[in-house]
């Protein structure tokens, strides 16, 4: 009988016994894990922890914020180094005893917000208890960092006043010692190291003091200001001194004259540039900053169209100035508005190679017509190249534009790509496969038609009903009536008597009654215009019965009874206008 080896037989014996021995040592080390926190990654480990977490709980009172994301390890709280979750300071929840002298170091915020929730601009504590905060928090690490509502109203005056009175004590001290007055200490600055930088309802004044205070050479940021902006130049901004501003977008500015600036004159420009406002007077820019402008290819740009009239100046051939989307804003003034003229600028052999377009209108109500319109269409089909998308809006209704640009579509022959043509969000571009037509009947057909009599009329008229697809003849030669002639629209179950008295006693558009895709998918006018209303984002609305996307616009048929009690057949067409136009001695840009 043949012997195994002494060697498999040891091995053979010890298996089981080392087996357990390495799931011992795995239990083990699985339990230290979870016994001990991962300093190096995901907690904080301060002296100042307790007091942090106390800091940030105290906002949790003044509103439904949360406070600091925390883990409870050994039942001692660790603050997470990065905070996923928004995190707000609301000023008011704060005195200066209840902040701390630190905060724990090393928080990483996804969102942090600072903000004052009080309508009292003139507390002279916000000051104070900015500045106890910032020095507590030493250096602030976030993605995004905003302030809001943090303004001081009463803080210019205070440093004017502080400042004659230094002036005064540096006089004085100078006769009484004959020295040189030794330079001020300068201030305690906050250091930040974020990405994004939103100031919201600050004016331009208390914007100044946190350039004072904030410490911004180690970010490269994307800055965002909305409202309370009143400055006659950009200049204001050099002095945030950041690496670099990639990103610059300021809403509601007041009073701007010029784009002078060291970030535009000197460069490095932003990739992203909105300087947005309802009152526009003549921007001024500097060749440099022209030259500058121009040689630079943006993401985005929004400018007031007295700027953008420099930017292209036709005196200047320079090629073409490439954006990726563009908004324009034009402001017409009243003289202007009373003579229905919207400025032009011309832009000589230059082009502009945009892919979106937005042309905004203020003070547009009443004046905006349709041949202002049509002219603003041929400008923008002379002077741009590339054109994907295009939008002409306004804060106000157009009304005096909506009747014409809902039967009228466009074409611009310079811009073969072009996909969309939105007037006040009204699609208008034109497309060779249409939707329709959609059958329509006045009140007195479809009470005939419910009766089955309307083919019969029609005959008896020698209406047209060649103009009908062979489904909507059906429909309406069918003999014989049918449940349902009191209720026509099956969304707002308007009667029939309801829709007689409206066009008998009210001005305005006719209640007619529209049979889309099925009869049993019918609405009236008003219905059917809050169906295109909703439709107009997606551009389409969808048959209720059949479910089959009707695009819009479309055309209709419509079926009425003529003054001399006749009945008629008449379809209607969109206009198809195209551009540029050819201009004549009388055309161009007002002067």
């Amino acid at each position: 009988m043949e012997s195994k080896p002494g060697g498999y037989a040891r091995k053979a014996t010890i298996t089981p016994a080392w087996r357990q021995l390495k799931w011992l040592m795995v239990l083990l080390y699985m339990a230290r894990c979870t016994e001990e926190p991962d300093t190096a990654t995901n907690y904080i480990t301060s002296s100042w922890t307790e007091q942090t977490i106390q800091f940030f709980s105290l906002s949790q009172s003044q509103g439904l914020y949360a406070g600091l994301e925390t883990s409870q390890i050994l039942g001692e709280p660790h603050i997470l180094k990065r905070q996923s979750a928004p995190v707000h300071i609301i000023l008011e929840a704060y005195t200066l005893e209840s902040i701390p002298e630190e905060l724990a170091e090393g928080i990483v915020f996804e969102a942090l917000t600072i903000e004052s929730i009080s309508p009292d601009r003139e507390n002279p504590a916000r000051r104070l208890l900015m500045k106890k905060m910032l020095k507590s928090f030493g250096t602030i690490c976030s993605r995004t960092l905003t302030l809001c509502n943090l303004d001081i109203h009463d803080l210019k005056v205070c440093a004017q006043i502080t400042q004659q009175m230094n002036r005064g004590l540096r006089f004085l001290r100078g006769l009484l010692t004959s020295k040189e007055p030794e330079d001020k200490k300068p201030e305690h600055r906050c250091i930040l190291k974020i990405r994004n930088l939103n100031i919201v309802l600050v004016t331009t004044t208390t914007i100044g003091w946190w350039q004072r205070h904030l410490d911004l050479s180690q970010s490269r940021i994307n800055l965002v200001m909305r409202g309370w902006v009143s400055s006659d130049s950009l200049e204001f901004l050099d002095r945030f001194k950041a690496k670099s501003i990639d990103r610059l977008e300021i809403y509601g500015l007041y009073k701007l004259k010029t784009m002078k600036c060291k970030l535009l004159q000197d460069g490095p420009l932003p990739n992203v540039l909105v300087l947005e406002s309802l009152f526009y007077p003549d921007v001024d820019i500097s060749p440099q900053i022209v030259q500058n402008m121009r040689s630079k290819h943006w993401k985005r740009l929004h400018i007031p169209m007295s700027a953008w009239g420099k930017l292209m100046n036709p005196s200047m051939h320079f090629g073409h100035l490439t954006v990726d989307n563009l908004t324009i804003s034009i402001t017409s003034y009243r003289e202007e508005a009373d003579r229905g003229l919207v400025r032009l600028p011309e832009f000589g052999d230059n082009l502009a190679m945009v892919k979106s377009l937005c042309l905004e209108f203020y003070r547009t109500d009443g004046f905006l017509t349709c041949n202002a319109l049509l002219r603003a269409l041929d400008w923008v089909s002379r002077q741009f190249r590339d054109l994907e998308v295009l939008a002409l809006s306004s804060g106000y209704k157009l009304s005096t534009v909506t009747k014409f640009i809902e039967e009228t579509q466009f074409v611009i022959e310079t811009n073969p790509g072009l996909a969309s043509i939105k007037v006040n969000g009204i699609e208008c571009v034109h497309r060779t496969e249409q939707s329709g037509p959609i059958l329509c009947l006045s009140p007195e057909v479809w009470e005939l038609y419910t009766q089955g009599k309307l083919g019969e009329e029609l005959t008896r008229a020698g209406a047209d009903l060649s103009q009908l697809t062979p489904e909507q003849e059906a429909m309406v030669m069918r003999l014989g009536g049918f449940v349902g002639c009191d209720m026509p629209c099956l969304i707002c179950f308007s009667i029939l008597d309801k829709l007689k008295y409206t066009n008998l006693y009210y001005c305005g558009p006719r209640a007619d009654i529209y049979i889309l895709d099925h009869p049993d998918d019918r609405a009236c006018s008003r219905c059917l215009a809050f169906l295109v209303e909703d439709g107009r984002e997606v551009g389409y609305i969808r048959s209720r019965t059949t479910n089959k996307e009707i695009k819009l616009p479309f055309t209709k048929i419509r079926i009425s009874q003529n003054s001399q009690g006749g009945f008629e057949v008449l379809q209607s067409y969109l206009e198809v206008l195209s551009f540029p136009r050819q201009r004549g001695p009388a055309q161009g840009s007002p002067s």
